[in-house]
This record gives structure tokens, C-alpha cells and sequence, in this order.
């Protein structure tokens, strides 16, 4: 029986349908979950670190106690990170939480490194504030990641929407490719390079003038660098990445079609804010919260 052509609208249409927008009771438990997060806090200072703390396009909270499962078993501590995904309407479709600590210390407790707070929502990706204005689009691996970039890119004076994406198996929304110039950026590893072959093939079928893939960065991602440059020259530099970026061209022979030249190496080993995330299944019978357990992996990413 022959095989069905691969149809990237399709799959992402797929995933797509399993992401939707909090409800107004929802949104309601949301707030209900989280506090304010102040610089005392140790996800405040590392927010304030790469420049994200205090930043009107990340609406960010904490747990006010710990997450647990109806059976008890423990998803998130209190005090972990919590941050709202706006869709490409502004509205929040997602709750994340983000567990703090080594990727060893996550996996002696038995946590993941990330859990969404409201199940059954799948894994949307996060999009930047004013999402549909800008004059071209960048698709980043990792929700934080892409805040990081839009922040930099809006003080640089760029008109760049930006989706971050819920790991390197995470979903684009289709809203706002058709007919712009769509840059993709993944971790420079294998499922990196699988995801920005994947998302690029997503693109252009959805319309893009053009899809580019920046070069990667060998020791670091985009948080990383936002912690180690101010904002104007990181924003100069996504600019110049983006500038540079090589036209994209489907894979044929299996190899990846990310580009490998002119990486720059950075000397952190552990990633602030990558993983490989899958569609957002596996939440509890009450719908109250997902676990990624089944799909990421722990030992991928750090901060």
C-alpha cells in the first residue's frame, strides 16, 4: 500500500487542534495558582539576569504551593516559575510551569524540568506581544527563548513577530507565515536540527515568502546570551543572524538542513531554556494539570 504524502499543514493542523485558548473559569483557577514574583524570589533573579524580569511582553508568576497529581504525586514545587502563552490573539492559551534546580537534581526528584499547570490544552507555543504586525516572523525553540528575542528585537527597533515554540517537537501557530519572511531557529543538536527542518517545511507551506534558518550557536541558547549581552547588542546580533540567515531548502537525502557554518561557541553547558517537547498529553483525569513525563526529555536543557 503506498505511502500518504507527508503533509506539513495537515500534522501541524493536527497538533494545532488540541491547543485552545483558557476559558474565563480557567483563566480564573489560573490566577488562583500563582503569586507575585519579586527579585527575592530565585526565579526572579533569574528572570532579571537575561533581562526577561519586569518585561510587559512575559506575564510571569510563582506557584503558591506545590502542584501534585490527584493520587499526590508532586509536578512542581512552590515557588517554581509560572508563566503565561499568549496566542497569536493575545489571549492566554497555556499556563507553564518551569521547575527549578540541575537537570540531575530534576531527575533525582523525579520531577520534569516543565508542566503545564492547566491540562488539556496540548503545547502552544508562546507568540510576542502585538502578534501580526510585524514584517517578518521568527520561530524559536523554547518559549523563553522566544520572549528573550522579542524583547531584544523590539529594543532594537525591529518589527519581528515572534513564536516561541513549546520544544523541539512543539507546533507553530499557522497565523501570520502567509506572505511574510519566516526565520527558524532550533538548538544545534539532532532534534534541533529535526525541528527547524520540520517547522521550515511548516512555513512554507503555509504561505511564507521566504523561509531562512539562522546559524546556530554551539554552547548556548538565546537565554543564555541574553544574560551575557545588554539588549541593544543582542538585539544587533539576532539582527545580524537574521541578515545572514541561508535561504532553506527541503531536505532530500535524510541529511538535515540546518545550517552548520559560523557557529558561535559559548562557554555554558547548561541551557537555560531548551527541551524536547512533545504535543502536551498526559493530563490528569480532572483535566487540572499535564505532565510532560512521557515525552521530554530531562536531561535537555537547563535554565
Amino acid at each position: 500500500m503506498p505511502r500518504a504524502p507527508h503533509d506539513p499543514l495537515a500534522q501541524a493542523r493536527h497538533a494545532l487542534s488540541r491547543c485552545a485558548p483558557l476559558d474565563a473559569a480557567e483563566q480564573h483557577r489560573a490566577l488562583r495558582c500563582i503569586s507575585y514574583l519579586g527579585l527575592q524570589d530565585a526565579a526572579g533573579q533569574a528572570l532579571k539576569e537575561r533581562g526577561l524580569y519586569g518585561w510587559e511582553g512575559l506575564q510571569v508568576g510563582q506557584l503558591i504551593r506545590d502542584f501534585q497529581t490527584q493520587d499526590g504525586r508532586t509536578l512542581a514545587h512552590a515557588g517554581a516559575l509560572a508563566f503565561y502563552l499568549r496566542g497569536p490573539d493575545g489571549q492566554p492559551w497555556g499556563l507553564k510551569v518551569r521547575n527549578l534546580g540541575t537537570s540531575q537534581a530534576l531527575q533525582d526528584c523525579g520531577l520534569e524540568r516543565y508542566v503545564y499547570r492547566i491540562g488539556r490544552h496540548g503545547s502552544p507555543a508562546w507568540c510576542s506581544p502585538r502578534y501580526g504586525t510585524g514584517e517578518a516572523v521568527l520561530i524559536v525553540e523554547g518559549e523563553l527563548n522566544g520572549a528573550a528575542a522579542s524583547r531584544a528585537l523590539s529594543r532594537a527597533g525591529a518589527r519581528v513577530d515572534v513564536q516561541g515554540l513549546a520544544g523541539a517537537n512543539g507546533t507553530p501557530f499557522l497565523e501570520g507565515l502567509s506572505g511574510k519572511p519566516v526565520y527558524v531557529y532550533a538548538d544545534p543538536d539532532a532534534p534541533g536540527a529535526a525541528c527547524a527542518d520540520r517547522v521550515a517545511g511548516i512555513a512554507r507551506a503555509a504561505g511564507a515568502a521566504e523561509v531562512r534558518v539562522l546559524s546556530p550557536l554551539t554552547d548556548g541558547d538565546f537565554c543564555d546570551l541574553a544574560g551575557k549581552l545588554d539588549v541593544h547588542a543582542f538585539g544587533a546580533l539576532l539582527n545580524s543572524r537574521m541578515e545572514g540567515a541561508e535561504l532553506w531548502q527541503p531536505s532530500i537525502t535524510g541529511k538535515t538542513a540546518l545550517p552548520v557554518k559560523n557557529a558561535d561557541r559559548h562557554a555554558k553547558n547548561d541551557y537555560w531554556q531548551t527541551g524536547s517537547e512533545g504535543s502536551g498529553w498526559g493530563a490528569s483525569a480532572s483535566g487540572w494539570g499535564a505532565s510532560e513525563s512521557n515525552w521530554s526529555d530531562p536531561l535537555r536543557g537547563g535554565w
